[in-house]
């Protein structure tokens, strides 16, 4: 049991020293890296004729960017556009991630290398109007960079565990207990290399996203031959009629109404006349 328990003491001293002599090790040369020389310190290097001279940030790290892009496009066909955009991605190295299609709209995403996206764009311009475009922009570079550091310091922990393994001496359970450790820290270096690579699919390629609607004017032009769309224009135009007919003959009723007493006055005015008159022709003699 004593021995077992120097075991872990050793393990835990060898791996603390390794990880703080790594971790210090790479932030170190991060730091100087990232540190440009100050204007007006004179360096050895500076010092010495024919040096060149020192570009400033010429050493910092590149930022490294995730880019998601979304655009709205009207188009007058939208197969056609979709099949367009397609086209265009391919011809600057990009693919289509995922698409789907109705009658009236369309949805397409696409990965484009960072470096064309903005060539890429442009030319969507000439597919159809754009209607909206958004840009998001992450800046990933501090977890891309301490993600790299912690590969590094479980790979210098890995190789110190299996130099240990190495030396002769240990007993069966030592060694197992050893082996359980390595896999452990093998399962977790593979899990930040993954997730460094996702980083790294992320970063060289930009997601773009187009929404596809058609123009409301195609829109229109097909509407206007379909059976459906005729049978609503005769029935438009007969509700209209039958308006129109009901709001004539109520214009005409609101127009007789003032002067209809006048009209009765001389109804009963001329009624006996006009029957003298009909009365006399009718008992006219023949010729």
């Amino acid at each position: 049991m004593k021995n077992r328990s120097l075991l872990f003491v050793l393990i835990a001293a060898i791996v603390t020293v390794s990880v703080i002599f790594t971790g210090c090790s790479s932030k170190a040369a991060h730091d100087n890296s990232s540190i440009a020389p100050q204007e007006g310190i004179m360096t050895e290097e500076s010092e010495s004729p024919g040096a060149a001279p020192a570009v400033p940030g010429a050493s910092v790290p590149d930022r490294k960017l995730i880019v998601r892009l979304y655009m709205e496009l009207r188009v007058d066909n939208i197969e056609k556009g979709i099949g367009d955009a397609e086209k265009m991605a391919a011809s600057v190295g990009g693919y289509a991630r995922e698409s789907y299609q109705t009658e009236a709209s369309g949805q397409l995403t696409l990965m484009i290398p960072a470096e064309r996206v903005e060539e890429f764009t442009a030319g969507l311009k000439g597919l159809g109007k754009v209607i909206n475009s958004n840009r998001k922009t992450e800046d990933v570079t501090d977890s891309y960079f301490d993600t790299q550091v912690r590969i590094k310091n479980l790979e210098a922990e890995l190789e110190t565990l299996r130099g240990l393994l190495q030396k002769p001496g240990w007993k069966v359970s030592e060694i197992l207990e050893i082996e359980r450790e390595i896999r452990r820290l093998t399962d977790e270096l593979e899990t930040l290399k993954g997730y460094l690579t996702n980083l790294d699919r992320r970063i060289s390629y930009s997601e773009v996203r187009i929404s596809f609607a058609q123009n409301q004017a195609v829109k229109d032009n097909e509407s206007s031959d379909s059976l459906g769309y005729k049978l609503t224009l005769s029935l438009k135009e007969g509700t209209d009629f039958m308006i129109g007919t009901a709001t004539a003959i109520l214009s005409l009723a609101v127009f007789l109404l003032p002067v209809s007493p006048i009209i009765a006055i001389l109804y009963f005015i001329f009624r006996k006349p006009l029957r003298r008159l009909k009365r006399k022709g009718k008992e006219a003699p023949k010729q």
